[in-house]
């Protein structure tokens, strides 16, 4: 059943490619209309074939969910600078909070993915962040040197961002250990051909990418927590924590629930995090959350031994259905279009209204006389 659903997972990327490459042939031939309306017949095909292959295995996935624990990798995006700090907060005071609750809860081997810009070009004491976090048992994975958005560049740029910031991780940590690629920003590509062209460039030299299964947007706190220390705001700092634990478990649990749908079994998690002072102030209560409800951590390694990671699979569902609206956008309109996420709108002006200074006080400046 198992291989089966991989099956179906590779048809729905092979189908899209090919109602892509329909698409522009027919755009000649037969005009827009006929050509949108294919394109939704083979979305909805596919949607459906998802659709039956989560539904079918539901009764044996209950019975093995019981017994086995969610396995979880943990991972840290943007070392060794992710933004604003907090008034009184030092880099090696966030380091040190990372790397007690990393070792109060036994993790090792925990990577750490960097942008090096940050050391050449602004503060190159932050060397030492890196290579406290190294000696501690924990691991450093390539970010790209300027956190590059793939989407937003051309192939030879990114390509060259990655080999960049070999220059400092191959000073800190040998190859094997520093060739895993985190995409900034998660983007994979623009097309199905830069998602080719490029895991072709990974894999002539020797990367792996580590991608992800579990995400909350921790970021959101991080840009919100300088706010809300500058202005005192203890009542909504206490509000961020509470929401940072309940987020954190949810996305797990949607994580569980959408893996095990398409595969048709448990699987290997990865958790994406970043080096920001709200995930190092709430790391060791965040691992204890985890911890309670059942999760065992285990090594970006081992995780990526499950055979959903193989490096020959599809790009994920979302991503290639971006690239399919963009393409499609591409061909119709003669530039990319973008979704709007109200989700995510919502979400950022939720965390926008933490902590700002009230009205009463923006006007309240006394003037010297």
């Amino acid at each position: 059943m198992v291989n089966y659903l991989h099956q179906i997972s590779i048809f729905y990327y092979l189908l899209n490619e090919f109602c892509l490459q329909l698409n522009v042939k027919l755009l000649i031939s037969r005009g827009m209309e006929n050509i949108n309306m294919l394109h939704t017949f083979f979305k909805a095909l596919t949607f459906l074939l998802f659709s039956l292959s989560s539904l079918l295995p539901m009764g044996a996935l209950a019975q093995t969910t019981t017994k086995a624990k969610l396995q979880l990798a943990i991972t840290v995006d943007d070392l060794p600078d992710h933004g604003e700090l907090p008034a009184g907060w030092t880099y090696e005071e966030l380091s040190a909070k990372f790397l007690a609750a990393f070792k109060a809860h036994h993790l090792t081997g925990v990577y750490g993915f960097v942008n090096s810009h940050v050391i050449n070009e602004d503060k190159p004491e932050l060397l030492h962040i890196l290579e406290e976090w190294h000696a501690a048992g924990q691991k450093l994975g390539n970010h790209t040197y300027s956190h590059m958005d793939f989407n937003s560049s051309s192939l030879k740029d990114f390509e060259t961002d990655i080999l960049k910031n070999e220059v400092i991780l191959s000073k800190l940590a040998p190859p094997e250990e520093f060739k895993y690629l985190r995409f900034p920003f998660l983007s994979e590509g623009k097309t199905l051909q830069n998602f080719r062209d490029l895991r072709s460039f990974l894999k002539e030299h020797e990367y792996k990418v580590a991608p992800i299964t579990a995400d909350f947007h921790d970021w959101r706190w991080n840009d919100a927590f300088p706010r809300c220390v500058k202005h005192n705001r203890k009542a909504e700092i206490a509000q961020l924590k509470v929401k940072f634990i309940e987020k954190a478990l949810k996305a797990l649990v949607d994580a569980e629930k959408e893996m095990t749908g398409l595969f048709a079994r448990p699987v290997k998690h990865i958790q994406l995090l970043h080096f920001g002072a709200f995930d190092a102030m709430m790391m060791d209560e965040l691992l204890t959350a985890y911890e309670k409800a059942g999760v065992e951590f285990i090594s970006l390694d081992e995780a990526l031994q499950d055979p959903i990671f193989n490096e020959s699979s599809p790009p994920t569902p979302d991503t290639l259905r971006d690239m399919t609206e963009k393409e499609l956008g591409s061909i119709e309109h003669g530039k990319t279009e973008q979704r709007i996420d109200t989700d995510e709108l919502a979400e950022e002006k939720e965390f926008d209204s933490y902590c700002k200074p009230s009205l009463s006080k923006l006007f309240s400046t006394k003037v010297k006389t």
